[in-house]
């Protein structure tokens, strides 16, 4: 499995905020910026890696045909990726589509813990 190469990360202060983005508008205004259960600007970094991969590889990561399976490939790398930097195994990382999801398996998993040591609070 290959995995996107790491990008060379400049300190903070030297990453460029596109004029217009939350980074630059918090840095100009020298505001703290507080709605970040509603949305939260991106790390520059970062979102030069996903335009890239969206620009590069934008197929269904669950066909069969040499697109998808590249897609399929780079999740599984940035899973990995994302397991050993916080210390879990890659079966445990779930990627979800917001927060409505997120917070439901994490309801389910304390559910379930909660059954499988027989607590009668659940």
């Amino acid at each position: 499995m290959s995995a996107l190469p790491e990008p060379a990360l400049p300190p903070p202060a030297a990453l460029p905020s596109p004029a217009g983005s939350p980074f630059a508008a918090a840095a100009s205004a020298k505001r703290t910026y507080l709605d970040n259960q509603a949305s939260t600007p991106m790390d520059p970094a970062a979102l030069a890696v996903m335009q890239r991969v969206a620009a590069e590889t934008w197929a269904n990561p669950s066909s069969a045909h040499r697109s998808g399976r590249r897609a399929a490939e780079i999740i599984e790398a940035a899973r990995e990726r994302i397991a050993e930097t916080i210390g879990a195994l890659p079966e445990e990382i779930v990627f979800t589509s917001g927060a409505t999801e997120s917070n439901n398996l994490a309801l389910l998993g304390v559910a379930r813990a909660a059954a499988a040591r027989g607590d009668e609070r659940r």
